[in-house]
């Protein structure tokens, strides 16, 4: 899993800023308390999925929740769209084929992309910075999570501060 202070630290304030006492505040989230004291103590960035769910917890961009940007306001989406289908609308949009951008583009096999696409499930955070970064655009929007396209400078490449867990 990816590690990141500028995540710990803003994890940190949003829990802080909450009614919830710690042993509460993880049920209401929806995740376990494991995954959030990992986050509280080490910064370890829990999956998309679990991310998504604190995102929406809190009502914050997912640029935010990173640490990518201070900028902390947020316009959930009214499309109600899932990745795939905005996978499919960028991809389209760009006249790219989805396995060939998967390889080409994010260097993912045909096998992965097909069980993704076959199992609902999300590629890593890492992926969706390289996708996010290819199409200039929010991994929120990515997502479906937001209907704003583009939500970071065009020419800011989004990375995250990802640390080594090798200590």
């Amino acid at each position: 899993m990816p590690v990141s202070q500028k995540f710990k630290k803003r994890i940190k304030e949003l829990v802080k800023d909450t009614e919830y006492k710690m042993s509460a505040l993880p049920k209401e989230i929806g995740i376990n308390h494991a995954t959030l004291s990992h986050a509280l103590n080490y910064g370890i960035i829990p999956s998309p999925r679990t991310l998504m769910l604190i995102a929406d917890y809190f009502n914050k961009p997912f640029e935010y929740i990173l640490g990518k940007t201070n900028d902390e306001n947020f316009q959930k989406s009214e499309e109600n769209q899932d990745f795939y289908t905005r996978m499919d609308l960028l991809l389209k949009n760009s006249d790219i084929k989805f396995y060939s951008f998967a390889i080409n583009h994010i260097g993912i096999d045909q096998s992965s992309l097909n069980i993704w696409k076959r199992k609902k499930l999300l590629p890593s955070l890492e992926i969706l910075l390289s996708i996010a970064n290819y199409f200039k655009c929010s991994i929120d929007y990515i997502l479906g999570r937001s209907d704003e396209i583009n939500c970071y400078n065009q020419d800011d490449k989004f990375d995250i501060d990802f640390e080594s867990t090798d200590e």
